[in-house]
């Protein structure tokens, strides 16, 4: 039992004429023919009584009409749903990022997408870059914002570059090391320095001669922050310098960033499913790199 069958045998009881349903369904009248006998095939009953000049319901078609109202929309409306769900599928991304700084480069990727496409539905989870990259390899995300190399590279996932990444050194504004425009380690040993735990956790990719770069030194103060703008906000207030990832720089009143010495350079960039990537994130991707590039 279709759709097609019930439209049909409906149209002819409501008209009691092959013709006029015929016309209302912009079908032949074989055809509407057709399906009224395959429907009553199914249900092993005569729904409908023809002669040569006229068409009537039979008890049975009598009884069958209103449960077969009832299925047509119920039939319709689940069709319905199944197409709105389609449609919010193929407009949903799932994005993973790491420091909430990351969110400001995701929101200006959001507005541009939403001009072009009403139904865009970004899904963002926070997590660890790692644990972010494996939801890619499992399908559990459609992308994740992060550096390359910090982590072994996980099957059936692929890279995409935004841009390079270096280390930056954050100092307060007015802190004497800035106009050198660049600082090592050592000329900040005397100084507080405010760690981001994530930034903490990605430290692996930036080495110089095995040496972490965000080493800790004998006997300095060390601030624990959750995020690059915990860390920046302590900068900010003169308490501590910080060393963030230059894609997660973020302006802000008070603060200034200098190259840092002991640095090295580390693609930056989106992680995909290397296969099957559904087109919205091709999409997402080209908009990053317009953004970044």
């Amino acid at each position: 039992m279709n759709t097609v069958q019930i439209e049909c045998f409906i149209e002819v009881a409501s008209t009691l004429s092959f013709a006029q349903a015929a016309s209302r369904l912009n079908m032949t009248q074989p055809a509407v023919s057709k399906q009224v006998k395959s429907l009553e095939g199914e249900l092993g009953v005569k729904l409908l009584e023809r002669t040569t000049r006229s068409v009537s319901l039979t008890p049975a078609g009598e009884s069958f009409m209103p449960d077969a109202v009832e299925m047509l929309a119920l039939m319709r409306g689940a069709a319905d749903r199944a197409g709105r769900q389609r449609v919010e599928l193929a407009n949903t991304i799932r994005v993973g990022y790491t420091d909430t700084v990351e969110l400001v480069i995701l929101s200006k990727a959001w507005r541009t997408m939403r001009a072009e496409r009403l139904g865009v539905h970004p899904v963002l989870r926070c997590g660890l870059q790692d644990d972010c990259v494996n939801a890619v390899a499992h399908g559990k995300l459609d992308a994740a914002l992060g550096m390359q190399g910090l982590f072994p590279e996980a099957e059936g996932v692929a890279f995409e570059k935004l841009g390079d990444a270096t280390l930056r050194c954050v100092l307060p504004a007015r802190n004497r090391l800035v106009s050198r425009g660049k600082v090592s380690f050592d000329a900040l040993a005397s100084m507080p320095q405010a760690i981001c735990a994530p930034a903490d956790l990605r430290r692996r990719s930036f080495h110089d001669g095995g040496r972490h770069v965000t080493p800790v030194h004998a006997g300095q103060e060390v601030f624990m922050c959750s995020s690059v703008a915990e860390a920046c906000s302590l900068v900010s207030a003169g308490l501590a310098y910080a060393i963030v990832p230059s894609p997660l720089l973020m302006p802000s009143k008070g603060i200034r960033d200098v190259e840092l010495a002991e640095s090295e350079t580390v693609p930056y960039g989106v992680f995909t499913r290397e296969r099957g990537r559904a087109s919205i994130v091709d999409w997402f991707i080209e908009i990053l790199k317009g953004q970044m590039g």
